[in-house]
């Protein structure tokens, strides 16, 4: 799996589980354009961001990687 079909499946994932892209930005702290260029490439998506976006939407970073993201632990 490269890095933009990460990108698309992290997102499509963020959108289902109803997560807003200031949502992301704020925990990021960074502004809604980076975090939209996280999402559409323009900026690299590193291991940490991606484990901190994940933390966010409330998955695991293997969920990426399966077809059916696992439910989150409480």
């Amino acid at each position: 799996m490269n890095e933009k079909q990460i990108q698309k499946k992290l997102n499509i994932i963020r959108q289902q589980k109803g997560v807003r892209m200031q949502q992301i930005a704020d925990g990021l702290g960074v502004t809604i354009q980076q975090s939209y260029y996280l999402f559409n490439g323009r900026c690299r998506l590193t291991v940490e961001y991606l484990i901190r976006i994940c933390e966010i939407i409330g998955i695991s970073p293997m969920d990426i990687f399966t077809d059916t993201p696992e439910k989150a632990e409480s």
